[in-house]
């Protein structure tokens, strides 16, 4: 009798693969096995037989199109023609990054005098998320939906991007925010009447002058 003991794919203990492409391995104890077979239908006529030697083997097989879950199927055939029954493991493939991304500053506000800010993180069907002031991702962490974010230091304009990942590596591109930094106080001078000592009018002329100012 030809018995298949054990039949897992990629370690066994991957639930997700992002790929169609995954290891499928099979192990036996009849040294007469020549034959083995991976499907996913779970019918031996089906099968395209590929020739074996040992107790165990390790091959590529190649998961159907399109996500979700694969049930996939293991056969061995001997020398004589005797096939085993089938053994089955199932892995979930999944090769599509997280939609509808967004990372928003402040609550989308245009300026901001603190460079401690917070940030609105959207995605959809992601666990990892990586923000950096910078295009370059090298610090993954838990996906939440807002973050407290220390801008660079200096005034001017400050952009913050966001990457997001899900379970089975899938990457998005980066989505990005801007804020204007803007910690500098307006400077500014006033002068009475072309700066006169006295005046015998109680109405005035000012001459003002400030730098950074849009309101007096």
């Amino acid at each position: 009798e030809i018995i298949i003991k054990d039949f897992y794919l990629e370690d066994g203990i991957t639930e997700y693969v992002n790929k169609q492409d995954v290891n499928a391995t099979i192990t036996w104890e009849n040294e007469k096995v020549r034959y083995y077979c991976i499907t996913e239908k779970d019918d031996s006529n089906n099968c395209k037989w590929k020739e074996t030697s040992g107790k165990s083997v390790t091959a590529k097989y190649t998961l159907s199109e399109n996500d979700g879950e694969k049930t996939v199927y293991a056969f061995l055939k001997d020398k004589f023609g005797n096939i085993s029954p089938s053994k089955i493991d199932n892995i979930i493939l999944d090769t599509l990054s997280p939609v509808e991304n967004s990372i928003e500053i402040n609550d989308g506000d245009e300026y901001t005098t603190n460079k401690d800010v917070t940030l609105t993180l959207t995605s959809i069907g992601a666990t990892k998320m990586c923000i950096s002031n910078t295009d370059n991702c090298d610090n993954w962490e838990e996906y939440s939906l807002s973050k407290e974010w220390s801008l660079p230091t200096g005034d001017g304009e400050k952009n913050v991007y966001a990457w997001y990942k899900d379970d089975t590596g899938n990457t998005t591109e980066y989505v990005m925010d801007t804020i204007i930094l803007d910690m500098e106080k307006p400077t500014g001078d006033i002068v009475i009447n072309n700066d006169e000592t006295y005046t015998t009018s109680k109405t005035v002329t000012l001459t003002l002058s400030a730098t950074g100012a849009n309101k007096m």
